[in-house]
């Protein structure tokens, strides 16, 4: 848990009863940057939440589940594959700018097709990334300058880009470092394919930050078991 605080009083009413809990103090605003990257503990899997998300009930059973099948059989084991992805995905990842953007859900709800797929977009609608994965990010991403915009643009002008620039001025993002450090690896993720578009974890996209006004859930919450 992180806030910004003085060092010396923190939410001490909080009441967690499910396992240990650290907070983690910033003296000062650290950005969307510091935020993700800043005082996490690197030799554990990391499942990031952020405040306006919403999780299905059967999230947690899902990724013990995923990371017991995917990350510790050694058997199942892929070196490229950094983490896992709860949110339902539609972007397409080589969208670029100037173009209408399409969504890959026609592709996804076919007849077979699969329930869980890799891609190589991210997906930050509660994120589980695997230590030596988020470890390898955090060494590349101390060794580019976060000031340069051309250093966080993704090659041939895709949509993500975009995006970027965009917000560049306005706040330090570190998706895009992400979005480009995966693309020159090769790596991606693993993402969920349930009918009706359903996901196990949800954004209401509030106005704030991210959008102008609030839009509300693009999907509907898994109230099924994934397994």
């Amino acid at each position: 848990m992180e806030y910004v605080g003085d060092g010396e009083t923190h939410p001490s009413k909080l009441k967690w009863s499910h396992g240990p809990l650290s907070i983690i103090v910033h003296k000062k605003h650290v950005g969307l940057l510091g935020q993700w990257t800043v005082s996490t503990d690197h030799q554990d899997i990391q499942l990031l939440l952020e405040d306006d998300v919403v999780v299905s009930p059967h999230f947690y059973i899902f990724l013990k589940q995923a990371i017991d099948f995917y990350y510790i059989n050694e058997s199942n084991y892929d070196s490229r594959m950094f983490g896992l992805s709860m949110q339902h995905q539609h972007t397409v990842l080589g969208q670029r700018t100037g173009f209408s953007i399409r969504s890959i859900d026609k592709e996804l709800n076919e007849t077979g097709a699969p329930t869980f797929f890799k891609y190589q977009l991210l997906g930050t609608w509660g994120a589980v990334f695997f230590p030596e994965h988020w470890r390898a990010f955090l060494e590349w991403i101390a060794t580019i300058n976060i000031e340069n915009i051309e250093e966080g643009c993704t090659p041939g002008g895709l949509l993500s880009a975009q995006w970027w620039v965009s917000r560049h001025l306005a706040e330090r993002m570190w998706t895009h470092w992400f979005i480009r450090f995966v693309y020159e690896r090769g790596w991606y993720s693993l993402y969920t394919n349930f009918p009706n578009r359903e996901a196990l974890i949800v954004s209401y996209r509030e106005s704030g930050l991210n959008f102008n006004v609030t839009r509300r859930s693009m999907n509907a919450i898994s109230r099924t078991s994934a397994t």
